[in-house]
């Protein structure tokens, strides 16, 4: 978790279309891109991998969501870094 660069909430319905999304995309249907020792379907070790960051970041003690996508941004192969943003900050009036 401390790599990625954006963290997306999924509800249990958005991580339903997402998955039926994964089916209609015959390439990741059956059989993952890089299935490396886990025999699992694509689709479940997506459905697993976003459930269990949820998980991990609710653990952690961030706000619970159903599922949660990571995502490490990169460009011309260099990884964007954003500034911090104190969360009290976001409370604040604009």
């Amino acid at each position: 978790m401390d790599e990625a660069s954006i963290l997306v909430p999924m509800s249990g319905q958005e991580l339903r279309q997402k998955i039926l999304a994964i089916f209609r995309h015959q390439s990741q249907k059956d059989v993952a891109p890089f299935p490396g020792p886990d025999v699992r379907e694509f689709w479940q070790r997506v459905e697993d991998r976003n459930r269990g960051t949820a998980d991990l970041l609710r653990d952690l003690g961030l706000p619970a969501y159903f599922a949660m996508e990571a995502y490490v941004v990169e460009q011309e192969g260099h990884r964007l870094t954003a500034p911090a943003i104190p969360t009290a900050s976001l409370a604040e009036e604009r």
